[in-house]
């Protein structure tokens, strides 16, 4: 069985890691809720599985890199569920 991955933030970072985990098999759900078209397109065509935060619920584990961003985000309504998901927020800064 190939585990669910959730990637919070389908931005461009994120859905580039999203698309490149779904080439290998997992399921990638995202929370699309409140995002714009564009983001909702992006996570569309790097075949994420929209999902509610309620479906992700909290991560059994998830990459260093995002420890603050998933504890901020159970403490303002991530639920626990019986699914078990990994979860990663990826972001990135432009520079000019």
């Amino acid at each position: 069985m190939n585990p669910v991955v959730a990637v919070i933030a389908p931005g461009m970072m994120g859905a580039a890691v999203g698309a490149r985990l779904a080439d290998h098999g997992l399921k990638v759900l995202t929370s699309l809720e409140g995002r714009s078209a564009e983001t909702r397109e992006r996570a569309k065509a790097a075949r994420m599985t929209p999902a509610s935060d309620e479906e992700i619920g909290p991560p059994i584990s998830f990459f260093p890199f995002c420890r603050r961003a998933m504890r901020s985000r159970l403490r303002n309504g991530l639920r626990p569920r019986s699914r078990r998901a990994t979860a990663s927020r990826c972001s990135s800064t432009a520079t000019r």
